[in-house]
């Protein structure tokens, strides 16, 4: 499903939730369900599941919206 990675070069994955950690967001959101599935097993592998939550962008919008209409 993802490309291996080259040798010498860190999985995309992990590279993205330790992107992630230079945020003081507690969620990472994606346009796409493999994305969402590439960043949730960053975030597993790092075991940070109780800090970065994962979505997706049509998770992500109507919650948002939801709050700003309250």
């Amino acid at each position: 499903m993802f490309k291996e990675p080259e040798s010498g070069a860190k999985d995309i994955n992990i590279e993205r939730i330790e992107e992630h950690r230079c945020t003081t967001s507690s969620c990472r959101c994606s346009m796409s369900f493999l994305c969402m599935t590439m960043l949730k097993d960053g975030v597993k592998t790092k075991e940070k599941e109780s800090e970065i939550e994962v979505w997706t962008l049509r998770k992500s919008l109507p919650e948002q919206i939801d709050c700003k209409l309250h």
